[in-house]
């Protein structure tokens, strides 16, 4: 009899462990989940990541700004004096070189030089590496992957 009980019980435990199982994943998986760690400079309570928030991808339609986009085409990088990486203009003067599918972030375009490609447009650029660098300055769109847009296009406004 004390075997029968036992192993009632134990079905009645597996069964509960399956069902909380269950649950957790049609409610998004997040049933066990560890909370969110604060982010430095949000308000107390606030859950967040600890790099700054780049899912305002400037091809996201609604996006605010400034917003974020990667860079792309680095192979062609070299004629702009950054071999095998993408040309950020800086605006104290020179360039850096950075890689290709980086996150910038993006607050503006405007039209100028260098041409690259024929695309004159130039995107102001104020952080790098998904905001873990601050260089302000310009990459020339044709490094900027829009999805074929041009900022126009995808609502970034002009400098």
């Amino acid at each position: 009899m004390a075997k029968r009980t036992m192993l009632r019980v134990a079905v009645v435990v597996l069964t509960t462990v399956a069902m909380m199982g269950i649950a957790g994943s049609l409610g998004g998986g997040t049933a066990f989940a560890a909370p969110a760690a604060p982010v430095v400079g949000a308000p107390a309570g606030a859950a967040a990541v600890a790099d700054p928030p780049t899912s305002v991808r400037c091809t996201t339609p609604g996006h605010s700004n400034p917003c974020w986009a990667t860079t792309m085409n680095k192979s062609d990088g070299g004629r702009f004096g950054c071999p095998d990486s993408v040309p950020l203009y800086l605006r104290r003067g020179g360039e850096k070189c950075i890689g290709g599918n980086v996150l910038v972030l993006i607050g503006c375009f405007y039209h100028g030089n260098p041409v690259a490609f024929g695309d004159d447009y130039q995107d102001h650029v104020t952080a790098e590496y998904a905001g873990r660098e601050h260089d302000t300055g310009h990459i020339p769109d044709y490094f900027i992957n829009l999805d074929r847009h041009n900022p126009p296009d995808v609502h970034i406004p002009p400098c």
